[in-house]
């Protein structure tokens, strides 16, 4: 079983662009998405953004309506996370405003209602000590529940500028670093995990980052960098709330500074394997920009691994075109999900994502 759905398009329902994609399943099985709809196409980033979630209760057949989480005239509301909490039977949503401050609210009836946000940017300001941070961000994607109770929340942070201090709005994702914040009492109160991956020489601009809990209870983190190395970044450690490893490059993952996801799978065939996906474009001939070569987001593939990362002794292309930022997660029927950003919508000055489209393919298509 293999196939493909738009669920967000650009240029429909007053949003010119799409861009982020997160998704979970819920406690309840049925699969949420979720993104950045921006209404104006060529400000990328800093684009006026809205946090728009859907829900389907089918197994991703049929979609409710979009609805519109967070929501701010002028403003970004930037980098939208969900949690599945089997624990308590709870999705947790988190987003940013304008990359300079972070709220949270929670919903107990499978994303029908939310609880009033909570800002939470004060979790962040611990991570000062190690990083004087403007710019504040979490995700994307999804953040985890540990079978503990505990939630993670992979978040990066950078020196950037403030540009209106009566309403701060961040600029520039310069200098950054990678960590945590986690929360041990259902989302009631947060706090900083530390950094794992800090921006050096080695290991330049560490930023978006998906977590992941091994089958032993450790959690890893793998991390995007723009190093020169062009592979994804390594740290664990075994609480998700500090102690992180000194990162290290993982050879068998390249990395063309794009977002990437990574799951575990709870049952079935491959009960305990990890899944991973992003862009494999390391054989696909580089774009030049502004002086500069880049790699291109094309060629999406899904990699699995039975050794918890530390090797991938398989590779699927899932789209073999131009695929971006991808997210993803296992339904309780053995399912693979993977909501990811698909195609290129041209204009004469900008260049941008068609859709967030979510594929659908079972353990037998993977293998096969």
């Amino acid at each position: 079983m293999f196939h493909i759905q738009d669920v967000f398009v650009a240029g429909v329902g007053g949003y010119e662009q799409v861009h982020v994609p997160g998704m979970i399943v819920t406690p309840k099985g049925s699969v949420l998405v979720y993104g950045e709809c921006r209404r104006q196409f060529e400000f990328g980033d800093w684009a006026p953004t809205d946090a728009v979630i859907r829900r389907s209760c089918d197994g991703g057949n049929k979609w409710d309506s979009p609805k519109v989480m967070a929501s701010d005239g002028d403003h970004t509301m930037n980098n939208p996370v969900a949690i599945a909490d089997p624990v308590r039977g709870r999705v947790h949503f988190l987003h940013c405003i304008d990359y300079a401050r972070v709220f949270y609210t929670y919903s107990d009836d499978d994303c029908e209602t939310f609880q009033p946000f909570v800002e939470i940017t004060a979790a962040f300001e611990d991570l000062r000590k190690e990083h004087d941070w403007n710019v504040v961000a979490t995700g994307p994607g999804h953040g985890i529940c540990l079978r503990n109770g505990r939630l993670v929340v992979p978040i990066w942070i950078g020196h950037g500028e403030l540009v209106n201090n009566g309403h701060p709005i961040a600029r520039h994702h310069s200098m950054s670093c990678s960590g945590t914040i986690y929360s041990d009492d259902g989302g009631a109160t947060w706090h900083s995990g530390g950094l794992a991956a800090r921006d050096k020489a080695e290991t330049k601009n560490p930023n978006e980052t998906c977590a992941v809990e091994l089958e032993d209870g450790r959690v890893m983190l793998n991390i995007r960098s723009q190093s020169m190395r062009r592979r994804k970044l390594v740290s664990i450690s075994a609480t998700g709330s500090g102690d992180w490893s000194e990162p290290v490059y993982d050879e068998g993952l390249f990395e063309p500074s794009c977002m990437a996801s990574v799951v575990r799978v709870p049952s079935g065939p491959d009960q305990g394997a990890l899944l991973f996906t992003n862009p494999n474009s390391k054989d696909i001939p580089t774009i030049e920009r502004n002086g500069k070569q880049y790699y291109k987001r094309e060629n999406l593939t899904v990699r699995l691994s039975r050794d918890g990362g530390k090797t991938w002794s398989l590779s699927k292309v899932i789209d073999r075109g131009p695929a971006g930022y991808s997210d993803l997660a296992v339904g309780p029927d053995g399912t693979i999900y993977c909501f990811y950003a698909r195609g290129n919508r041209v204009t004469p000055t900008h260049t941008g994502i068609t859709s967030l489209s979510l594929v659908r393919f079972d353990h037998d298509w993977l293998h096969s």
